[in-house]
């Protein structure tokens, strides 16, 4: 995971070095970007913000792998220090797509559109692996992560039980893995069928955006969590029931 965030971000900077280095000066009369619902940049922003303390892999990636709290100190300015490189090329790259491309191409491929429309494949080659190596990230830490909640929490208390009442106090360490296991596979598989199934947008920022509103509907629960640590489940389950109403 070190490697693929350093290859993602190695590819995003490349990226940018292109747009900035790369290219002929842009024409002064770029045309505007479409209209857009008035006030939708900032809730993208706010869910964005959230998600960043929400996601199940960042809870995973930030406690339950943490070994040592001294990491934690690292992170504090790692991460942000991350996130600022590689979200810099992200406007320049939007900015060249836009005056260059327009609306011939859809705005999530302009990463690999642009090089390609100049002739530098190999930087379009550069940036499809990075995109590649963070799509795989993501699917390894969050499967990995959702399978061992699912394991720890619905599976792991039922083998327990069973074991107890049959008198038998054996390793079901086996069996726990191997639960876990087919919990990646099935959600996978589950989300292979909604890509195929449900979601009739292409568009990955709008996929995006309808992940992180879903969500959000925990942020209530975390904020009472860290507010009041003893909130009881009755008041969590409540708490995620009226995000997901609003």
């Amino acid at each position: 995971m070190a490697f693929e965030s350093l290859f993602k971000l190695a590819a995003m900077l490349a990226l940018g070095a292109f747009v900035w280095f790369g290219l002929d000066p842009l024409p002064a009369d770029v045309p505007p970007p479409p209209a857009s619902p008035a006030g939708g940049f900032l809730p993208l922003v706010l869910l964005g913000g959230l998600t960043m303390f929400i996601l199940p892999h960042q809870f995973h990636v930030g406690v339950v792998e943490c070994r040592d709290e001294r990491d934690v100190r690292t992170a504090r300015w790692l991460f942000p220090l991350y996130l600022l490189l590689i979200a810099a090329p992200t406007l320049p790259l939007a900015h060249a797509g836009r005056a260059l491309l327009g609306d011939a191409v859809p705005s999530d491929m302009y990463a690999l559109a642009l090089p390609f429309s100049q002739g530098h494949e190999g930087v379009a080659l550069f940036a499809f692996l990075g995109g590649l190596s963070a799509a795989t990230g993501m699917v390894v830490v969050s499967t990995l992560t959702l399978s061992l909640m699912i394991g720890n929490h619905w599976f792991a208390p039922g083998l327990l039980r069973g074991s107890w009442a049959r008198g038998d106090g054996g390793d079901r360490r086996g069996d726990l893995i191997r639960l876990r296991r087919a919990g990646i596979a099935a959600i996978m598989l589950l989300a292979w069928a909604y890509s195929r199934l449900v979601a009739g947008n292409e568009a990955l920022a709008d996929v995006g955006a309808l992940s992180f509103s879903a969500l959000a509907t925990l942020a209530p629960v975390l904020a009472f969590a860290v507010w009041r640590p003893q909130t009881p489940p009755r008041a969590a389950i409540a708490g995620v029931v009226a995000a997901f109403a609003t």
